[in-house]
């Protein structure tokens, strides 16, 4: 196996390192996993190439520690599309309350246990989101 292969391995087993890790990965914790001559330094520098202006992800250094961050300017981007969830109204949840409770049930036998009628925009609503 040629120098640059083994350096090629090495910096494929740090990456999904960093990749799979939830926190930085520290430096002193990458050195575990490569063999006698090969320094970290080294194998960031190969990991870091594999990430150029065209990904959307960067190698990071935090800290003392290494992790794969999104790109600021794709961040931006994904923040604009986030999807904003609306609380449901009170009668929403009693009514998915009663359900879960009393499954299987009808209409008339929600509206008999809450003693009210039923809104159409309620039921709408529930269905919509798949809830009932």
């Amino acid at each position: 196996m040629t120098v640059l292969s083994t350096l090629q391995d090495c910096a494929a087993t740090i990456e999904a390192l960093i990749f799979a890790s939830d926190h930085p990965v520290r430096e002193r914790d990458m050195e575990v996993h490569l063999p006698e001559g090969v320094t970290v330094g080294e194998v960031i520098i190969i990991v870091a190439a594999r990430y150029d202006e065209t990904s959307g992800v960067e190698l990071c250094q935090v800290a003392d520690g290494w992790a794969f961050r999104t790109k600021a300017d794709i961040g931006e981007r994904l923040s604009q599309y986030k999807r904003v969830e609306r609380p449901l109204s009170r009668a929403a949840l009693e009514v998915l309350a009663i359900i879960a409770y009393h499954q299987p049930i009808t209409r008339s036998e929600i509206e008999e246990i809450r003693g009210v009628s039923l809104s159409k925009g309620t039921m709408d609503i529930l269905l919509e989101l798949g809830w009932v």
